[in-house]
């Protein structure tokens, strides 16, 4: 049966409310099919007859008009452990107990079955069978009806006890009357009132109940009443289903036998395997100085594993050096066991094939000299680097004798502590223009007229070291000794002659162009300038603004182009050369196609720089608009 559980409170007004019945009257009056007219009526639900199991569906979903959902009811509901389902038959509400309805009663005159039906329920009646006792509940918690789990309460047949089966875990029920534990069943009871703690006995309250499933109780004596119910509910299901339950069921138990000796066998292994554990682990400290060892990493995986997992293979080729002995270097990842512990290992787990075994006297003494040589020209190395930067961050500020000019270059990749030479022909101290000659010493050698072996007047590329720092060059980087020469040295005359006439030439032109840039402020800056009606206008192309720039920025530029606005034009049909662009769309372009310039700035950048052609344009502009 299905039953509301929205607006009622226990679940006899919930089945009052399935056995009402509805008054056929006005325009839902009922047709009779024997009177062929519409006439009053009363429509309602009759009990027949009485199930030995009765389902109860609980509608806890119910649909939502507002929202279009389905929506889940959460209200309390209580119910009992013994419903009396005579109360129906009684009052008259099936017409089993009474002979109010046309068409049972005709029926009845009739003997037909609707006779039958009733003439059994007042024997059920009669009988005082019309008990039922709560056997299971099934729960959904949760208060979403799209989501949600469910469990269920079960009463075992004989104990009478209360079981909750929520997916693989079972447990006991303290108290059913809210299937909870009892210290929610306690707080619950302090608050409910004297009139109510006695309304509940006998009853269960929840709200979360999905389905109730009562059993019918019958006259027959204790243990036979079982009996007799399996025997009616497996008359009622067909024989091919009875016969695949039948061996569903063979299945299963042959599975929980085979399950169990397994369980027993496992239990039995695992009780020998910790038993061989515990006695490894207490053979494991090397107490007679003579075991073997093994790695760190595995004996933790060993630990941590359950006696009946199994465990790798004992590998020691980690453990060994390139000498096939036991790494000192590795003995942070090492352990000393017992001969016996080791032994025992090697029976129950295996070890690899390769492996050997490492006693306390295998330690590689080859591996220590080596590792005590590396550490001892590392901390050398170290300490060089060390004193070479305090001997490097002496700096003379002014040439004294004994101290060198050297390679700046030099010196940083000193202090990184690189071993390579990026200046190795000193290239950075001595004077050079013609890098094609070389003198002796492989040392560079600039033009005729420069001194041999003279030094570059370039003081960005060299430094000043201390006559300290050159002793330290020559006792400790012997094979890295850099181009020196003496602090009193002067540079080449003649070079450092070609580098004043040099930079007094890129003075001269830096000064010339920025005499250009100034006069030329708008073209450089690339910056648009507001246009008159009926003035003359000129367009220069915007790549060569850009060469324009170049010509100013970089010194090294002797030329710049001439003027090239060819780009802006291109050739009609005729021939003719057009515009590419139309001058009157003002919409910025990315990047820019032309600048407009003034007159007097077009005149004096083509008398400059020559080029063309002349493209002239005068605006005609309304009412001071945007638009050409």
């Amino acid at each position: 049966l299905d039953l509301k559980v929205k607006n009622v409170s226990t679940l006899e007004a919930s089945l009052h409310d399935f056995f009402k019945e509805d008054e056929l009257v006005g325009e839902n009056k009922y047709e009779c099919g024997k009177c062929e007219k519409k006439t009053e009526a009363r429509r309602g639900i009759e009990l027949l007859r009485l199930p030995t199991v009765l389902n109860l569906q609980l509608l806890r979903f119910v649909y939502d008009a507002n929202t279009n959902t389905r929506k889940k009811v959460v209200s309390f509901i209580n119910f009992p452990k013994e419903l009396d389902l005579g109360t129906w038959l009684e009052n008259g509400e099936s017409a089993a107990a009474s002979g109010k309805r046309h068409k049972v009663a005709s029926a009845a005159r009739g003997g037909g079955a609707a006779g039958e039906f009733a003439s059994r329920a007042r024997e059920e009646s009669a009988a005082g069978s019309c008990i039922y006792d709560l056997e299971a509940v099934v729960m959904h918690t949760g208060a979403s009806a799209v989501q949600g789990h469910y469990i269920a309460h079960v009463q075992h047949p004989r104990t009478k006890t209360w079981w909750r089966f929520d997916d693989e875990h079972v447990s006991s029920l303290q108290d059913d009357e809210y299937f909870g534990g009892a210290e929610a069943l306690a707080k619950a009871r302090k608050k409910r009132k004297a009139p109510e703690q006695e309304e509940m006995q006998g009853r269960v309250k929840s709200k979360d109940a999905y389905m109730l499933m009562y059993r019918r109780r019958t006259t027959l004596v204790e243990g036979e009443d079982i009996v007799a119910d399996d025997k009616e509910c497996k008359d009622m299901i067909p024989i091919d289903l009875q016969h695949e339950i039948e061996e569903n069921s063979n299945q299963l138990e042959e599975q929980a036998k085979t399950a169990e000796e397994t369980s027993r066998s496992g239990e039995a292994c695992r009780e020998r395997s910790l038993r061989m554990k515990e006695e490894i682990w207490e053979k494991l400290p090397d107490k007679s100085r003579n075991g073997y060892w093994i790695s760190t990493d595995w004996l933790k995986h060993w630990v941590s594993l359950d006696p009946v997992e199994k465990c790798d293979k004992i590998d020691t080729g980690p453990l060994m050096s390139m000498y096939h002995k036991a790494d000192p270097t590795k003995v942070h990842g090492m352990k000393l066991v017992s001969s016996d512990a080791f032994e025992l290992l090697c029976n129950t787990h295996g070890i690899t094939e390769g492996s050997t075994k490492l006693g306390r006297g295998d330690m590689c003494f080859k591996t220590v000299t080596e590792e005590c040589k590396r550490r001892s020209q590392n901390r050398s190395k170290k300490e060089i680097l060390d004193s070479l930067k305090i001997l490097l961050a002496e700096q003379p500020k002014n040439a004294t004798p004994g101290d060198f000019w050297v390679s700046k270059r030099w010196c940083k990749q000193r202090l990184s502590g690189s071993s390579t030479d990026e200046d190795p022909q000193g290239e950075d101290v001595y004077c050079c223009h013609d890098s094609s000659s070389t003198g002796q010493g492989g040392q560079m050698q600039g033009s005729d007229r420069c001194k041999p072996e003279g030094m570059t007047p370039d003081k960005t590329k060299r430094r000043l070291v201390t006559a300290r720092a050159v002793e330290f060059f020559k006792q400790e980087l012997k094979e890295l000794m850099p181009a020196m020469f003496p602090g009193d040295k002067q540079a080449c005359e003649y070079c450092t002659q070609q580098a004043e006439g040099i930079a007094y030439k890129n003075t001269k032109i830096i000064n010339e162009r920025s005499k250009i840039k100034a006069e030329h402020k708008n073209v450089y800056a690339g910056s648009s300038i507001k246009l008159k009606s009926g003035h003359s206008y000129y367009l220069i192309s915007y790549q060569w603004v850009e060469s324009f720039r170049d010509f100013i920025q970089i010194s090294d530029i002797q030329k710049c182009i001439e003027i090239d606005n060819k780009p802006l034009l291109h050739s009609d049909e005729s021939g003719v050369p057009m515009l590419a662009y139309d001058p009157g769309d003002l919409t910025p372009h990315q990047p820019p196609k032309f600048l407009w310039l003034e007159e007097t700035d077009w005149k004096r950048l083509q008398q400059f720089f020559g080029g063309g052609p002349e493209l002239k344009v005068v605006p005609l502009l309304e009412d001071d608009a945007d638009g050409l």
